[in-house]
C-alpha cells in the first residue's frame, strides 16, 4: 500500500543545529507530502519539483550542503511554537535523503554517526540544477549586454536564447542525463567546452579555424557538405592573407566571411541561429576571458569593442551576450553591481562608469590589399606603412638606377677624352715639378745666408714679417 511521506528541505548546517539542540522549528509551508510506492520508489509528481524548487539556492557544486529530511509525527511529539511554527524533535527523523550519489559519498564521511538513504530524486535534482544554471547564464548575458550597449536586446532572439541550453549541458553536465526536448541543438552545443590543442600560428585566423572544428564536431552527417563549403572558403581566406596576421575586424568584414555567413545561415537556419561573424568574435572574447583567469576588465573590453568600427553592431552585441552566458552571472556580478550603484543602496564597492555603445554605421572597408600591406608591416617592423610609402620607396629605387646610369655616361666621356688629354696633363705636371724644384733651391740659399732660430722662424710664421727674416 502506498504511503504519504512528509519531507522538508534543509541545509547541512540546519541539520547540524537540529542534532545539537534536539529539535527544530519549521514553517508548515516548508513541508511537502509525497507519495511513496510499495516498491520503495517515489511516484513522479509535480510535488517533487516543488520540493526541490523550495530548497536553498546553492551552486550545484555544493549539492552535499542540501538534504531532504523525511520525518514522522506518529509519536505525537510535534508541537507548535508561539508563532505557529512546527517544533519537530530529532527523534522524529525517519530518513536523511542526499540529493545525489556524489553528495551521499561526501556526507557519509561527514555524518559517519548517521545512516543515509539512497538519493531517490537524483534525476529531478540534476534537471533542477540545469534549469538554474541556464537561467543564471541568461542573466549573465543580459546583464553584460546592458552594461556595454544601448538597445542591444533586440538582436537576442528566442532561438539564440534557446540554443544556450545545449552549450550549458556540454560544459557543466556532460556526463549527466538532462532532458533537452524543448531545446534546439546548434553550433553553440560544442562551443562553450571547446579547447584548442594545436599550436597557434595564424593570429586571428585561428578563430576561423576553431569555428570550423566546432562545426565539424556539432553537425550531423547530412550537413557535412556545408562544412566542406566552409572549409573551402576558409582556405581561400587564408590564402588571401598569406604571410600576414590581420586584425580580426578586417577578417570579419571581409567579403569571403560575409558571403559564407549568409550562405550557411540560409542553408542551416536552425543550426546557425546567429551570423557566424558573431560566433567567431565570441570565440575571440572567450579566449581572452579564459586567459585572464576567467575575469573581465570592463574598461578594456569597452575600448576593444569601440576599436572595431568595421564589425557590425549586432555582431558585437551577440558576441558580448554569449560571453555573459558563458561566464555566468556569478563571475561578473561584482562588475554589474559596481555599474549600478544607483539601484543598489547596500553595495559599498567602487563605482564603475562604462560609456555604452550606440548602434553605428559600419566604417567603409578599405581595399584589402592595403590592409594586407599594413598587417605585413605590423608583423615585421611594428610600424604602419601605406601604399604611398611603398610608392615612395619604389621611386627612390628608380632614382638610384637613373643616377647610376648617368654616372656610367660621365665615366664613358672621361675615358673618351682621357687619351687626348694625357700628353697635356703630363706636360703640365713637368712644368709644375720644375717650379717646385726651383723654389726649394731658392729657399735653401736664403736659409744659409741668414741663419735664424726656431723661435724667430716661429715668430715669422705667426707674424709673416719679411723684416725679421
Amino acid at each position: 500500500m502506498n504511503r504519504i511521506c512528509k519531507i522538508v528541505s534543509l541545509t547541512y548546517g540546519e541539520l547540524q543545529s537540529w542534532n545539537r539542540h534536539g529539535e527544530i522549528k519549521i514553517n508548515p509551508g516548508q513541508i511537502y507530502y509525497i507519495e511513496q510506492l510499495d516498491s520503495g520508489d517515489f511516484a513522479e509528481s509535480l510535488t517533487i519539483n516543488l520540493l526541490l524548487e523550495s530548497s536553498p539556492q546553492l551552486s550545484f557544486e555544493e549539492e552535499e550542503n542540501i538534504l531532504l529530511i523525511e520525518f514522522s509525527s506518529s509519536t505525537g511529539s510535534i508541537k507548535y511554537s508561539k508563532y505557529d511554527s512546527l517544533i519537530i524533535s530529532f527523534f522524529d527523523i525517519e530518513r536523511i535523503i542526499p540529493l545525489t550519489t556524489r553528495a551521499k559519498g561526501i556526507l557519509e564521511s561527514r555524518l559517519s554517526y548517521l545512516s543515509l538513504s539512497e538519493p531517490f530524486f537524483e534525476k529531478q535534482v540534476h534537471q533542477m540544477w540545469f534549469e538554474r544554471r541556464l537561467k543564471e547564464a541568461h542573466l549573465g548575458g543580459d546583464s553584460l549586454l546592458d552594461l556595454f550597449f544601448n538597445n542591444g536586446e533586440e538582436y537576442i532572439g528566442e532561438s539564440l536564447r534557446n540554443s544556450v541550453a545545449h552549450a550549458i549541458k556540454e560544459i557543466d553536465f556532460s556526463d549527466i542525463e538532462i532532458n533537452l526536448a524543448n531545446y534546439t541543438k546548434t553550433w553553440l552545443s560544442k562551443a562553450f567546452c571547446f579547447s584548442r590543442t594545436r599550436q597557434s600560428k595564424l593570429g586571428s585566423l585561428e578563430y576561423f579555424f576553431d569555428f570550423g572544428l566546432i562545426f565539424k564536431e556539432s553537425i550531423v552527417d547530412d550537413a557535412n557538405v556545408f562544412r566542406q563549403e566552409y572549409k573551402a572558403e576558409f582556405i581561400n581566406l587564408k590564402d588571401k592573407f598569406e604571410g600576414s596576421q590581420p586584425r580580426i575586424e578586417v577578417l570579419l568584414s571581409d567579403k569571403f566571411t560575409n558571403d559564407i555567413s549568409i550562405h550557411l545561415s540560409e542553408k542551416l537556419p536552425s543550426f546557425f541561429c546567429a551570423p557566424i561573424e558573431a560566433f567567431i568574435l565570441f570565440l575571440k572574447l572567450r579566449e581572452d576571458f579564459i586567459n585572464s583567469d576567467q575575469t573581465i576588465d570592463p574598461e578594456m573590453l569597452q575600448m576593444e569593442l569601440v576599436s572595431y568600427p568595421k564589425i557590425n553592431f549586432s555582431h558585437k552585441v551577440i558576441a558580448i551576450w554569449l560571453l555573459g552566458c558563458y561566464s555566468g552571472f556569478q563571475r561578473i556580478s561584482s562588475i554589474i553591481y559596481s555599474a549600478n550603484l544607483q539601484k543598489l543602496k547596500i553595495y559599498k564597492g567602487d563605482p564603475l562608469e562604462i560609456e555604452k555603445i550606440d548602434k553605428h554605421d559600419l566604417t567603409e572597408v578599405k581595399d584589402i590589399h592595403e590592409e594586407k600591406v599594413k598587417d605585413q608591416n605590423n608583423l615585421s617592423e611594428g610600424n604602419l606603412k601605406t601604399e604611398k610609402d611603398n610608392d615612395a620607396t619604389e621611386n627612390v629605387k628608380n632614382g638610384y638606377k637613373a643616377d647610376k646610369k648617368n654616372k656610367d655616361l660621365v665615366n664613358d666621356n672621361i675615358e673618351a677624352y682621357k687619351s687626348k688629354d694625357d700628353e697635356a696633363l703630363n706636360t703640365d705636371t713637368e712644368i709644375e715639378d720644375e717650379k717646385d724644384n726651383k723654389q726649394k733651391k731658392n729657399l735653401k740659399k736664403r736659409v744659409k745666408k741668414k741663419p735664424t732660430t726656431k723661435k724667430k722662424i716661429t715668430k715669422k710664421n705667426k707674424a709673416g714679417s719679411k723684416k725679421e727674416l
